[in-house]
């Protein structure tokens, strides 16, 4: 498989505004957008066009948390007059039209059909279409075309972000062409329920797929207000695979009748076994956990340069320094995290200069890394630094479980700290109306050589 160059132009340059979407030599161009910037879109040479569009919301109660309308137009200003009157479910719109009008009505009406059906085979979304469209009587070679067109389509919306027509491809006999290291099939077993599920790697997706067993019921619950809030939004994520067949419950069991695409492992892990999951470690496949052949070949990483999953820093109660607890509030947040050795650091440094890139904060810190393995396999990274502002706490690991995790340490969600350093020391000198210094310390520790990453057993911490 070639690669494909796409160009993105961001109109207002900022993430998640207006944006255009091009692939070279291709005839089509994709405009998207959020509602509130509908009046400043309409005013764009490409709504005077005739073409297709999106109608996009989030929706808890759809599929895959997106709601979607998909119809054509020969004018998207009056057409839009109507939808920002009547329709209220939307905040993201998606035109698609073609260079200097190189489409007729009967080509956008065939491409509204197609999008339609194929919206309508991908289940990634609740389709709000009434009636499926008629698709128009074309030629042979127009045929030609709009496949050929839709093709391109199906790359450049989940470049935008959209994944409403993008079919799944899970199976290595899905790919005539394989472009990069074939993922195995992972394994999740529990024999103690019955749950023997597989899964594999689809691009930036985790596929559940079909033929696997899963629980006949989602039965996990949490402690504390925020993991029953995330425990609810998965048993919802189930039910509503039950409820368009995707579960088929068969002597209390479940098995699933299509591959299903997920966000992360620990997501299609939790839905298969119906309590929280950490999809790195309970996945498996000849060759070690998901986490092992997902970090294969990177050798430099330092002990503690994990992925983040969630994350939620702590400030220990009198830690020293200056406790933020009572200033800073927040909940867990997701990043992630790429670290590696750096050989030569000089010359590192003045590549970063010959990009343009200079240094505008430095901090410093000082980590001790725990590995705190629960009983049920899940496992949690625990951090103690000492900082020049501080002492703090840092876990990381599924957000349910670091929430249980430190409850039973004694710090409830509410004590939480969702900022990263730089963000805390902005605060900070904000404060004393200081602009942004380096977080250093006064005199500089003498550092020892790093221990590995202590191994404890944890089950007490099961709340």
């Amino acid at each position: 498989m070639t690669g494909k160059h796409i160009e993105l132009f961001l109109v207002d340059g900022e993430p998640g505004g207006i944006t255009t979407a091009e692939i070279a030599g291709w005839t089509g161009h994709v405009l998207t957008g959020p509602r509130k910037d509908i009046g400043e879109i309409l005013r764009r040479p490409e709504a005077g066009r005739n073409g297709a569009y999106l109608l996009l919301g989030d929706d808890d109660e759809a599929i895959g948390g997106v709601t979607c309308y998909i119809g054509r137009t020969e004018n998207f200003i009056h057409r839009f007059r109507d939808h920002k009157a009547n329709k209220d479910y939307w905040d993201r719109v998606v035109l698609i039209t073609a260079k200097d009008d190189a489409f007729n009505e009967g080509h956008w009406g065939y491409l509204e059909a197609r999008l339609v059906e194929k919206a309508t085979q991908a289940q990634r979304v609740g389709l709000m279409n009434t009636q499926i469209p008629q698709g128009r009587r074309l030629s042979e070679a127009q045929v030609s075309d709009m496949e050929a067109f839709i093709d391109h389509l199906q790359i450049i919306l989940p470049v935008l972000g959209v994944n409403a027509i993008r079919q799944v491809r899970s199976r290595a006999t899905d790919r005539p062409e394989k472009p990069v290291e074939a993922s195995p099939v992972f394994r999740l077993a529990v024999p103690r329920t019955g749950v023997d599920a597989s899964a594999q790697v689809n691009g930036d997706e985790f596929t559940l797929l079909a033929g696997s067993t899963v629980v006949a019921a989602w039965t996990g619950s949490g402690t504390t207000e925020s993991t029953r809030r995330a425990y609810a939004a998965l048993k919802a994520r189930y039910d509503k695979l039950v409820a368009d067949g995707s579960i088929v419950i068969e002597g209390g069991k479940g098995r699933v009748t299509r591959d299903i695409p997920f966000s992360s492992p620990s997501a299609a892990g939790a839905v298969a076994s119906g309590r929280s999951c950490n999809g790195r470690r309970q996945w498996t496949w000849d060759g070690g956990t998901y986490g092992q052949w997902e970090e294969r070949g990177l050798t430099d990483v330092q002990p503690d340069a994990e992925a983040a999953s969630n994350v939620a820093l702590i400030p220990p109660r009198k830690s020293g320094g200056t406790n933020l607890s009572g200033r800073i509030r927040g909940r867990s947040y997701t990043r992630e995290e790429i670290e590696t050795i750096v050989g030569q650091p000089a010359k590192v440094a003045k590549i970063f200069k010959r990009l343009g890139l200079t240094r505008s904060f430095r901090y410093q810190r000082f980590r001790t890394v725990y590995r705190i393995n629960l009983e049920d396999g899940q496992t949690l990274l625990a951090m103690f630094d000492e900082t020049p502002i501080g002492n703090f706490l840092e876990l990381e690991g599924e957000a349910p479980l670091i929430e249980s995790v430190a409850e039973a340490l004694g710090f409830p969600a509410s004590s939480f700290i969702a900022e990263s350093y730089v963000e805390i020391q902005i605060k900070r000198c904000a404060a004393r109306g200081e602009g942004l210094k380096d977080m250093v310390f006064r005199r500089a520790k003498k550092v020892r050589k790093s221990a590995p990453i202590a191994e404890h057993s944890a089950a007490a911490a099961q709340a």
